[in-house]
Order: C-alpha cells, then sequence, then structure tokens
C-alpha cells in the first residue's frame, strides 16, 4: 500500500456525539492506493489504529482516529483494495500540545507527520 498525507489541520471542528476525550481534533488528508498484485495476506495498516502524538517535551501519547462532522471516510482506509486506491480524512483526538503525529503501519516502520 502507498499512502500520502496531503494536509495537516489542527484544533479542527469535529462534532460526534459523545465529544472528544482531548484537546482538540487534528484533521489529516490521506490518499492511499494498492497495486493489483497485493499479497493476499496483506492487512491494511488503518485497521491497527497506527497513531500517536509526540509533544513539545517529547511525550508520546497513543491517540485514536474518530469520525467527525458525519464523514467516515476513514472506513475506507481499513479495506484491502488491490489495484484501487482511496481519499479519506482522518481526524485525531489529540492533546493540545503536538508538534508531531506518529505514524506506526506496522512493527518495523515508523513515519512522523510535523504539524509546527
Amino acid at each position: 500500500m502507498t499512502v500520502t498525507f496531503t494536509s495537516v489541520e489542527e484544533d479542527v471542528p469535529c462534532q460526534r456525539p459523545l465529544g472528544l476525550e482531548n484537546d482538540q481534533a487534528i484533521a489529516l488528508e490521506i490518499e492511499a492506493s494498492m497495486p493489483p498484485t497485493a499479497d493476499p495476506e496483506f492487512t491494511s495498516p488503518f485497521r491497527s489504529f497506527p497513531w500517536s502524538t509526540l509533544s513539545g517535551s517529547d511525550r508520546v501519547t497513543r491517540v485514536r482516529s474518530e469520525m467527525c462532522n458525519g464523514d467516515s471516510s476513514v472506513l475506507d482506509l481499513m479495506n484491502e483494495f488491490p489495484g484501487a486506491n482511496a481519499e479519506a480524512t482522518v481526524y485525531l483526538d489529540a492533546p493540545a500540545s503536538v508538534r508531531a503525529i506518529v505514524f506506526e503501519p506496522n512493527r518495523t516502520d515508523t513515519y512522523l507527520i510535523v504539524t509546527e
């Protein structure tokens, strides 16, 4: 799977029935594609909720992705779609002081998405 983060926006409005547990919602616009030859054993990394945040004081906090404002496109990324692509907005329920988002799609790879 090829994943491209096209934008990051902090402190976005997030309307959801139970509200947020943390201080803000961060919206990540994501494009993902899979080759038609994807391994049949492949599982989307978005199923494992691979998100954390890194604060200015280097504190790592595991965060959840949420559906905000009636947008459930994050569920599209949790599918396997050989030969196709998906676009989604992932909303993260995050603490106030975030300098980077940590994306861990598997046990060996970690990516930082800088927010400041």
